[in-house]
């Protein structure tokens, strides 16, 4: 279960103290008498450190964390100004500026430190330079420690910086084989540099599986919330490839999060050694989050019978197995439970495949949490069609409807075909639009957008249209919702010739939220009446989707979850 505070904070000690007694590594480093740090003539840095230290202890909203983090880095700049340049100083800079979003001038503090003769003397307490260091347990000494998290942070840090790559190749092969060492030289922490202490006094152990997509990134943002809110383990293992979009591809950033693990699933020692962690008795079950490569349905095969396995359904790998004819792809047999965020997707596994056990999962959706709150002035009389380039969008059914309204001249209309858009598909595509009279209208969007740009994109817009004959695009559904643009999905699907209620629509509008069908469009002879939507209406939808898919809510969700796992492991 979740609980009420992350960190059970140590009476009469500042928050500096409180933090650094929570972290493994403080007491190798510093000793264990924390207190015996004098500040005097350091009172500017440890306010410093206090503000930082608060950061990381208490759950801030946006607006006070970044007040902190702004005073941190101004009183830290006074210090690294006034004084001479030291590690600890350095290393508690080089946090507070990358916390606060200025990850370039965080790696040129770590630089300039590389630079200096020694580096290892601590005169002070500090925070590290990464997240992910809080957790780095000493595997050697003080000094070799010190080395690799100035690495590390530096490395890190320069992946979208100016780094000499002759540089960051030297300082990467300091790190092969280091026993310190977390990230690799691109800093990935992968299965292979990365030794997994299972707590066995934990309330369980938990493994999350994904391919390197785009939800593969809120995953790692759930489980994180997760282990630190609750006393349950969760780990991801990520699929190493990036995901490709078109001519664009998507990598998630985890090095906020020490409990991700990138993999390499065509590696026989890496697979050996994802076994080898599965088949540990500490861990509990496992939760496989969509099933569509053949290394997915290798680790069901191969687990199947010896640990839980749970299937988070994704949509595309339920519904395309059924509609294409070939349902016993999917390894019913070795799958201990299903989830889901939309009932409809356990109803169509039932009628398929009979009964099994059922759960209820949601995920973060990407864009609808964090700190980013869309608020555009700009607005644009654009129509957004679909959500890639996959034909099962049925753009051309959606197109022709359009331009049968009386004022589609007055609207661009915007096809979003970043991944999935195959050259036979296009072609079709551009062939019917040519003959419409939409041909000066249609624009594809084929550059992938990370998600705080595309719910930008959408709150610019004016409408979203779907017609998926499946669930599909609830993410993008809700980020319209949310942004208060008339959202339109079918109400019924078709299935293998069987006419059901669209899962999508049920879940929307059994959430309390406002939605038009997709026969409502057809009806209307206009669009401009029947894209507004009242700001009642708005904001209700806003507080629905805020409250059920805010971070801490899938959290506790995860949580509850998973502690009926383990309860169905045990009988």
């Amino acid at each position: 279960m979740i609980k009420q505070g992350s960190t059970e904070l140590l009476e009469g000690r500042s928050s500096w103290q409180q933090y650094l007694s929570t972290l493994p590594w403080a007491g190798h480093i510093f000793g264990n008498d924390l207190v015996s740090y004098e500040s005097a003539g350091f009172d500017t840095y440890f306010e410093a450190l206090n503000m930082l230290a608060s950061v990381e202890l208490n759950d801030y909203g946006a607006t006070e964390r970044k007040r902190l983090l702004n005073s941190a880095v101004h009183l830290l700049l006074t210090v690294y100004e006034e004084t001479e340049i030291s590690t600890p100083v350095s290393f508690s800079l080089s946090r507070a500026l990358q916390m606060n979003g200025n990850r370039q001038e965080a790696s040129i503090v770590l630089e300039t430190l590389l630079r200096l003769p020694t580096f290892e003397n601590i005169g002070l307490p500090f925070l590290p330079p990464l997240k992910i260091h809080d957790q780095a347990i000493p595997k050697s000494d003080k000094k070799n420690w010190i080395m690799v998290r100035m690495i590390e942070g530096f490395l890190e840090l320069n992946q979208r910086g100016t780094a000499e790559k002759g540089i960051s190749v030297k300082l990467g092969n300091v790190l092969t084989g280091n026993p310190d060492a977390l990230i690799t030289l691109n800093g990935k922490r992968t299965i292979n540099n990365t030794d997994l202490e299972l707590s066995g006094n934990r309330d369980g152990v938990f493994f999350h599986f994904c391919r390197n997509h785009i939800y593969a990134q809120v995953i790692s943002d759930l489980v994180e919330e997760v282990n630190r809110n609750s006393n349950q383990e969760h780990w991801l293992f990520v699929e190493q490839t990036p995901w490709k979009a078109g001519t664009d591809s998507f990598e998630i950033d985890a090095d906020k999060n020490p409990h991700t693990l990138f993999f390499n699933c065509t590696s026989k020692l890496d697979v050996g050694k994802l076994y080898q962690a599965v088949l540990s008795p500490a861990v509990d079950a496992v939760i496989m989050h969509g099933l569509f490569r053949k290394w997915e349905f290798n680790l069901i095969n191969g687990l199947g019978g010896k640990k839980h396995i749970g299937w988070m359904i994704w949509g595309g790998d339920l519904y395309k197995p059924i509609k294409n004819g070939f349902p016993e792809k999917i390894p019913v047999n070795k799958i201990s439970s299903i989830h889901s965020t939309v009932d409809g997707d356990r109803e169509l596994f039932v009628r398929t495949y009979g009964e099994k056990a059922f759960f209820k999962l949601r995920y973060p959706y990407p864009g609808l949490y964090g700190d980013f709150i869309p608020n555009s002035k700009e607005q644009y009389p654009r129509i957004i069609v679909g959500n890639s380039g996959d034909a099962s969008n049925n753009h051309i059914e959606i197109l022709d409807i359009l331009q049968q309204k009386k004022d589609i001249g007055n609207y661009e209309i915007h096809l979003p075909v970043a991944y999935n858009f195959e050259p036979k598909y296009e072609a079709e595509l551009l062939e019917w639009i040519q003959n419409s009279n939409l041909k000066d209208k249609v624009k594809f969007k084929k550059e992938f957008l990370q998600p705080e740009e595309y719910i930008r994109f959408i709150d610019e817009s004016y409408m979203l249209i779907t017609a998926h004959q499946r669930q599909q695009s609830v993410g993008n559904m809700l980020m319209a919702i949310y942004t208060g643009k008339k959202t339109v999905l079918r109400n019924r699907i078709e299935l293998n010739g069987e006419t059901i209620t669209n899962p999508t629509w049920e879940f929307l509008k059994n959430m309390g939220l406002e939605v038009a069908s997709f026969e409502k469009l057809k009806e209307v002879e206009t669009l401009r009446d029947f894209g507004i939507v009242e700001e009642e209406v708005k904001f209700n939808n806003q507080e629905i989707i805020s409250l059920n898919f805010g971070i801490k809510t899938a959290a506790e969700e995860l949580a509850k979850v998973a502690e009926q796992f383990r309860l169905l492991c045990k009988t």
